[in-house]
């Protein structure tokens, strides 16, 4: 009995690699809740505070130091203090600082009667019309302007001038250098008025406006 022979047949060739799949990226899921907010840091140090210096204080400039607007009359025979004022102590502490002063009023005459007005700077008399006849029933009126300078702290130098309408349009003018005075101390300024003769009486000379006006040196 004949044996039969066993033959594996060959094996087949391996088949090409298929190709490779899509690659799908699914949706973006939805953003997640904020997560809660961390501690507030601790404050900075303050910077450094730093002030500037302080400028130098500006030059004073010209100013009134004094007003006057009522009626002031002499009084009897005596001589009256119409309008008086007191210059600070020191104002005029610059040499070329000056004062303009100016007075204005009226006369009103009488019968066998003299008018007379006097301006006074530290008790000097720095304009004096003298006595003035300005006769009865008469009135007339008046000015006076005044610029005083200061020359050291211890002299000025004025010069004043009267104007009047009596007995016609009448100027007089006056120049006086005040010394030893002490100008670091008050000062009085005024003007006064002096009805004299028999017929001398109250308000024959009346002192209706004024002022004095700061001016600083150069």
């Amino acid at each position: 009995m004949r044996s039969g022979i066993n033959c594996a047949g060959a094996g087949g060739a391996t088949g090409p690699t298929g190709p490779t799949g899509a690659s799908i990226t699914g949706p973006t899921g939805p953003t997640g809740p904020t997560g809660p907010t961390g501690p507030t840091g601790p404050t900075g140090p303050t910077g450094a505070s730093i002030t500037g210096a302080t400028g130098a204080a500006g030059a004073a400039g010209s100013t009134i130091l004094f007003d006057h607007f009522a009626n002031a009359g002499n009084v009897d025979v005596a001589e009256t203090t119409l309008y008086t004022d007191t210059l600070a102590a020191g104002r005029l502490a610059n040499n070329g600082d000056k004062l303009i002063i100016q007075y204005a009023g009226s006369f009103i005459g009488a019968a066998l009667s003299t008018q007379r007005i006097t301006a006074y700077f530290g008790g000097t008399s720095i304009m004096d019309t003298g006595d003035l006849n300005i006769g009865a029933g008469l009135s007339n009126v008046w000015d006076v302007y005044i610029t005083l300078i200061r020359v050291s702290a211890s002299v000025v130098r004025v010069s004043a001038s009267y104007t009047g309408s009596f007995p016609t349009f009448d100027v007089y003018s006056w120049y006086t250098e005040i010394t030893g005075l002490t100008l670091a101390n008050t000062q009085i300024i005024k003007i006064t008025g002096t009805a004299g003769g028999a017929g001398g009486a109250s308000n024959q000379i009346i002192a209706r406006e004024g002022y004095i006006q700061y001016l600083p040196a150069a």
